[in-house]
């Protein structure tokens, strides 16, 4: 069964609910032990529901696998897909790092976030490159920075993610999907290794020093973070080939073997509790689509269109705002992210209509 893929809203819902849970993870927990040294929450962060809310950055990054395979079928050429993903990505990038920039300097006035209230973190936003990467770059000229908003560490992974999965796609259109599938277990397979090797027994007896081992650390899990999160997005390829051409025995082994992968990876429950949630939620679109048509409500379906600069926006202007109000509410303070939450999604939507759509229409 092969399908003619437009636009998906089911996607979009599950966007949806990919951001509501980073935006409640970051309200409700990242900003208090033991991820940080102090809390920047007047409430207790006992909201132990939205502690791997976090897994919601790759449920987008399957999200994105998938779409990016789509998007590739109707791209005859890498630099037409290069233009399209920057007229898509830049604009957004451009005015929520400016207003998260002024918004910060203006009312973070506990400097909860100082290192995004330069315009040399704006200027490092806008790159989408890593920090660590620009800070060797710049360092002989005494530049030294980081992103205006912390989340925007998944943006670089994407980056990475388009420029490998392009550079396989049109070297050999033919084999695209296997020869990606090879790529990422090899550069998964190589961040386990040194994993291992580092912190682990040292199952195959390596014998490197110390100094160089703190390099590759640094160059593989900071720098070039893709091998830590290729299967991802690969698990997205995968599903959109599946979705789009119908079952096969190769494909579907791979994604089974690749889902295994991912399930034993981690050793925590509730993460594969969520793996398997988000597996089920792609098999559903795959085999279920019309069913799934309870989704698409349009609060659901809009809210997810609107993701992209929801997420840029939301992290550090929504816990300024906590830190500084959200105690004024007294025994209800847990309850201030809530309204928090509905202006950022009313401003993303409005950037969405206004900005994003008629920029990328423009430019294109």
């Amino acid at each position: 069964m092969e399908r003619n893929a437009g636009r998906i809203k089911v996607l979009d819902s599950f966007r949806f609910f990919a951001i509501i849970g980073v935006m409640f993870y970051h309200y409700f927990h990242r900003w208090a032990p033991p991820h940080n040294d102090i809390s920047f929450y007047p409430y207790k962060p006992t909201f132990n529901l939205f502690s791997h809310g976090d897994l919601g950055v790759e449920f987008f990054f399957i999200i994105s696998g998938f779409v990016i395979a789509f998007t590739l079928e109707g791209t005859d050429k890498l630099h037409v897909f290069w233009k399209k993903r920057m007229i898509r990505l830049l604009p957004a990038m451009i005015t929520c790092s400016l207003i998260t920039l002024l918004v910060c300097s203006l009312v973070d006035t506990n400097q909860i976030f100082p290192k995004g209230q330069s315009f040399t973190s704006f200027f490092y936003s806008i790159t989408f490159l890593s920090p660590d990467l620009l800070n060797v770059l710049l360092k002989n000229f005494s530049i030294q920075g980081d992103y205006v908003n912390g989340s925007y560490w998944s943006l670089w992974a994407e980056v990475q993610f388009y420029f490998l999965v392009s550079i396989v796609f049109f070297l050999n259109k033919k084999h695209f999907v296997r020869n990606f599938y090879i790529l990422s277990l090899t550069l998964f397979f190589a961040f386990k290794l040194l994993f291992n090797v580092k912190y682990g027994s040292n199952f195959l007896h390596i014998t490197a020093t110390p100094d160089l081992l703190t390099k590759l650390e640094f160059w593989v899990f900071q720098v070039f973070s893709i091998t830590t999160f290729i299967n991802w997005f690969l698990m997205g390829v995968l599903f959109y080939k599946i979705y789009s051409k119908g079952f096969s025995r190769y494909v579907t082994i791979g994604l089974v073997g690749l889902i295994c992968v991912q399930f034993l990876s981690s050793h925590i429950w509730e993460e594969r509790v969520t793996i398997v949630l988000m597996v089920i939620a792609f098999f559903a679109l795959i085999l279920y689509e019309e069913k799934l048509e309870f989704l698409n409500m349009r609060l659901f379906t809009n809210i997810g269109a609107a993701s992209y600069s929801l997420y840029l926006i939301h992290e550090n202007i929504g816990v300024v705002l906590i830190n500084r109000y959200a105690a004024s509410w007294g025994e209800y303070a847990y309850l201030f992210p809530l309204p928090v939450i509905a202006v950022l999604i009313g401003f993303s939507m409005l950037h969405f209509k206004f900005i994003e759509k008629p920029v990328g229409k423009f430019l294109r």
